[in-house]
């Protein structure tokens, strides 16, 4: 599978709660209808651990870690050219001002590796 990663800053004057709720029911949903190629979309909300060094409240450079899958990198490609075309572009540039800081949005693929863990090693 391809995987692409997008980093999120929610609008200035907008708090965690609001982002979260317009992007569940709003925002994912044109994205999901935008990409059927998409394999699998999740959204991944960050605040501080809540430690010493990391305060719970304390302000994060990203709101969220969107991560979509792709079956190949080919199927990404056709996605992206996809949600470029003029009309759809604007569509979701139109969505995105309703919640994001869209100069603050970064887009990545990803080489993704896990790690076999040994329980009895644990």
């Amino acid at each position: 599978m391809f995987k692409m990663i997008v980093l999120l800053k929610r609008k200035p004057g907008t708090t965690m709660a609001e982002f979260q709720s317009y992007y569940e029911k709003y925002h994912a949903p044109l994205v999901i209808g935008s990409n059927p190629l998409l394999r699998k979309f999740v959204r991944n909300y960050l605040s501080g651990v809540g430690n010493e060094m990391y305060p719970e409240d304390a302000e994060t450079p990203f709101d969220c870690v969107t991560e979509a899958w792709f079956d190949s990198e080919a199927d990404y490609q056709r996605s992206v050219a996809g949600i470029l075309n003029p009309e759809k572009a604007r569509e979701i540039a139109e969505d995105e001002e309703q919640f994001l800081d869209r100069d603050a949005t970064r887009w990545y693929t990803a080489i993704e590796r896990e790690s076999a863990l040994n329980p009895v090693d644990r």
